[in-house]
């Protein structure tokens, strides 16, 4: 399930008596025409809203679920061969994909499943139309499709596939597979000597695999799919998103919007999808039949902390490129994703999405001289327009920051290693740890900095003491204005304890005999 080449297991076959043995080999599967498979009953509306649709040669079907996100296949699968003896061996496949992710040989096939419902449901609702009195439209039964189409290609036999959409009123017109050639609706099946053998020496045993309980996902690599008793989660990389299979009801839960907003697909019924924002989503729901109710909150908290831990970590990937991982050309430096048919991770796809805005209310603004305009946001992004007409956009999280630097040129850093953009990300990681606390923090923080600063104050006149008792010598501050710095000058917080300062001080002794009877008055006065 769920992976290009599927994993085949001869005892499992041999208990399960799904091999044959054919004298000719099968390489590929064509799939037929929306119109072709009704009109010769390949296709098949069944009562849970699936549709199944056969290929022509009756050597493989695809089944695609009543809310059109997952689609099965099945087809032989060839495990051996002897050609010498005209013997090929085969067993009985079935592969379960989703269809915003799939492999590329599964195209045709998902193509045709996903037309044929279309027409097989607008067929289903013709009658009530035609009972209330409504235009059916374009639509027709299959017998007048089948013919139609057939009238079609007769009149043109080798028509133009530009030309499709442009034709009449009839279902091949609004068909795009219609006139699609054989080799465009064929499949190349798979062999099992393509599939890759490994043994239990290849598995990791080290860190996370030998030891899962220290965190709940592995923290070097990018969670594809994970499988549980109540769900599987499968991780769109195209996207960026999550899918997860419910296994109580065969429900679909989909993120979308970065996250924010959750998607349930029950069936086939319009009305059974329906949408939730990321915290709100119901603790519990009804199963489709009605008999069970389980955790959709918890499914769909644990989907978002999967899709959260893929986003970051691929970030962080890209933020260690050594350009800082430019947005518009820096997707060659990312991985591969382990999802087999889906090209490489796109940077900029990952940037809008990482980046994305929540809210766009102002928390703080700040003007600093000499540097630039900060603003914080709610939402939790940090946005600074320096003044050398460098722009900064924190991230949600404060894990990340783009810039745009002043040659145009957009970079993506992580906060804990800019490379190359230092001062811009240490200046708004600055702001951003001012902006977003509390009033009391603030004050606490105030508070904290003024002790320091008097700690600090009181450890250098202590340092200036001790240096006085060891050598005699006075600070060069001190002879440069020994008034001020004895306290002999009236400006200051002790003024009225202090007598006028005198106009000239140049013996020594007489500047510590003063200050000494200047710290008696004072002692006495407290």
């Amino acid at each position: 399930m769920h992976v290009e080449l599927p994993c085949f297991c001869k005892p499992l076959a041999r208990v399960l008596r799904s091999g044959f043995t054919l004298g000719y080999v099968i390489r590929d599967a064509t799939w037929p025409t929306p119109c072709y498979a009704i009109a010769e009953g390949l296709a098949q509306l069944q009562s849970d809203g699936k549709v199944a649709l056969s290929s022509e040669d009756g050597v493989a079907q695809v089944v695609l679920h009543g809310h059109q996100r997952r689609f099965a296949v099945c087809y032989p699968l060839l495990v051996a061969e002897r050609p010498q003896d005209a013997k090929y061996d085969y067993v009985w496949q079935t592969q379960v994909f989703s269809v915003a992710s799939y492999p590329p040989r599964w195209g045709p096939a998902v193509r045709a499943a996903l037309q044929v419902t279309a027409l097989l449901r607008q067929s289903v609702q013709q009658p009530c139309l035609a009972t209330s009195g409504e235009s059916p439209g374009p639509c027709c039964s299959p017998s007048a499709m089948a013919e139609r189409n057939a009238g079609s290609r007769a009149a043109d036999p080798d028509p133009d596939p530009d030309a499709a959409g442009s034709g009449g009123s009839g279902a091949a017109s609004h068909d795009p597979v219609s006139f699609a050639t054989p080799s465009e609706r064929r499949s190349t099946l798979p062999r099992a000597d393509d599939c890759v053998r490994s043994a239990p020496t290849e598995l990791r045993v080290e860190g996370w695999w030998s030891e899962p309980s220290l965190s709940l996902l592995p923290p070097d690599d990018v969670v594809s799919f994970e499988w549980t008793p109540q769900a599987t989660y499968q991780y769109l990389p195209e996207a960026g998103e999550m899918e997860v299979w419910v296994h109580a009801d065969e429900s679909c839960l989909v993120s979308a919007r970065g996250g924010r907003f959750l998607e349930h697909f029950k069936g086939a019924d319009g009305g059974a999808h329906k949408v939730y924002a990321a915290n709100c989503v119901p603790d519990a729901v009804w199963s489709r039949d009605q008999a069970c109710r389980y955790p959709l909150a918890s499914l769909a908290a644990h989907a978002l902390k999967i899709r959260s831990h893929n986003t970051t970590l691929r970030a962080a990937l890209a933020a260690r490129m050594p350009v800082a991982s430019a947005l518009q050309d820096g997707a060659a430096g990312l991985p591969r994703p382990s999802c087999p048919g889906n090209g490489p991770g796109s940077i900029g796809t990952l940037g809008d999405d990482l980046f994305a805005v929540a809210s766009t209310a102002v928390l703080e603004e700040s003007s600093v001289p000499g540097h630039g305009q900060f603003t914080a946001y709610e939402d939790g992004r940090v946005r600074v327009c320096f003044h050398d007409r460098t722009i900064l956009h924190m991230c949600v999280a404060q894990s990340h920051c783009k810039l745009v630097l002043p040659d145009g040129k957009a970079v993506v850093v992580a906060v804990a290693n800019p490379v190359g953009v230092e001062p811009y990300v240490e200046a708004a990681w600055e702001f951003a740890c001012w902006a977003f606390k509390t009033p009391e923090e603030r004050a606490q923080e105030l508070r904290l900095q003024a002790r320091v600063r008097a700690e600090l104050l009181n450890s250098e006149r202590m340092a200036q003491i001790c240096e006085h008792s060891a050598t005699g010598a006075l600070p060069p501050s001190l002879t440069a204005s020994p008034a001020r710095l004895l306290g002999l000058t009236q400006a200051g917080p002790h003024a009225d304890a202090c007598p006028p300062a005198p106009e000239a001080v140049t013996d020594r002794q007489a500047m510590i005999e003063k200050l000494l009877s200047n710290n008696a008055r004072l002692l006495q006065r407290l």
